[in-house]
């Protein structure tokens, strides 16, 4: 049974961390582990994820998990420890994945394809169509699909008349799939 309280409140969602929170977020967590994250792998790392702070998180643990793999040769988090943790992630495969780590883009990234495709699927479309292109694409080329939601759920972003995907993760998750199918 649902708590009636519950009708009363707001769902108000974690907004995207800038460079500065990330390396904060990663460098205290990796910090209280022993695991030390420089500025250039925390940029990295806010690079792929945009600052999502659960995509963030989750991804960091997946780095973790490559540097342990390669603790012996390495004293802190590098940036191939970042490369190798991306492509475990897009491909949910690799040393985290065969321990039963529940997480991956396949698992973050279709609830929210999902949710668009049933609910906004011009949107859905337009998604692919952003995630197709190496440049940002100039709004007026997608309005006939519509972007409101992509922008609101913070997706895409809108820069000098153009939109673009967010989280590059997102973006190579899709361009995959696409090349899949």
């Amino acid at each position: 049974m649902d708590n009636p309280l519950f009708q009363y409140l707001v769902a108000k969602y974690l907004p995207f961390l800038n460079e500065r929170e990330t390396a904060e977020m990663l460098m205290e967590l990796g910090g209280s582990m022993g695991i030390p994250f420089d500025k250039d792998v925390c940029m990295y790392i806010h690079n792929l994820t945009a600052g999502h702070p659960m995509i963030t998180r989750c991804f960091a643990s997946l780095v973790v998990t490559r540097f342990r793999a390669d603790k012996h040769r390495a004293v802190e988090v590098q940036c191939s420890h970042v490369t190798s943790a991306a492509h475990d992630y897009l491909n949910e495969t690799g040393p985290a994945y065969q321990s039963g780590y529940p997480g991956g883009a396949k698992g973050h990234f279709e609830e929210i394809l999902d949710r668009l495709k049933r609910s906004h699927p011009d949107e859905r479309i337009a998604l692919d169509i952003l995630a197709q292109s190496n440049t940002p694409v100039p709004i007026q080329n997608m309005q006939s699909a519509g972007c409101v939601h992509l922008i609101r759920y913070q997706l895409v972003q809108e820069k000098d008349g153009c939109l673009s995907i967010r989280i590059a993760l997102l973006k190579q998750y899709l361009n995959q799939i696409r090349t899949r199918a």
